[in-house]
């Protein structure tokens, strides 16, 4: 694998960013919004292709704005693939293929691996071997798992 030197600290997944939306809207904080364009034009901030696949297929105002930032998602290389295959082989119950979910979830984790940085989701950890979660899967590879308003804190967000 390539040896990568990247600035990238945080790989979003599709329900922070979601949660950005819900939480902090725009136009009552845009702040936090402001702080977000900074990560993402300091290369602080990146996520995977299959997230922007997720938040496009709404179409909502979310889709709209990931639109405008498409260089944040970052495309599937060969190493990310490496990744991908690794993880699925030891967390084959990632997915959830019945309900065609969860499917950028180990690219979400891959895209970390291969940046070494943090991934930043919403989820919670399964409680149990039937189904991981993208916490489980993090612990399991020594990736640390925050949610976005810990990213925000991380990065000097103040209102």
């Amino acid at each position: 694998m390539v040896m990568l030197v990247s600035t990238y600290k945080y790989a979003v997944d599709t329900c922070s960013f979601t949660q950005l939306g819900r939480s902090y809207p725009p136009d009552v904080f845009p702040g936090v919004w402001e702080k977000v364009e900074q990560l993402i034009s300091d290369q602080v901030l990146c996520s995977s292709e299959e997230i922007y696949i997720e938040i496009v297929a709404e179409d909502d105002a979310l889709a709209d704005w990931a639109k405008k930032r498409k260089q944040i998602f970052l495309p599937t290389n060969e190493d990310v693939q490496r990744y991908v295959k690794d993880i699925l082989q030891t967390h084959s119950n990632l997915l959830e293929l019945k309900i065609n979910k969860s499917g950028a979830d180990p690219f979400l984790i891959a895209m970390a691996m291969l940046h070494k940085c943090a991934v930043v989701t919403e989820e919670k950890p399964s409680g149990g071997p039937e189904r991981s979660k993208i916490p489980d899967v993090c612990r399991a590879y020594a990736i640390e798992c925050i949610k976005v308003l810990e990213m925000l804190k991380r990065e000097g967000l103040r209102l």
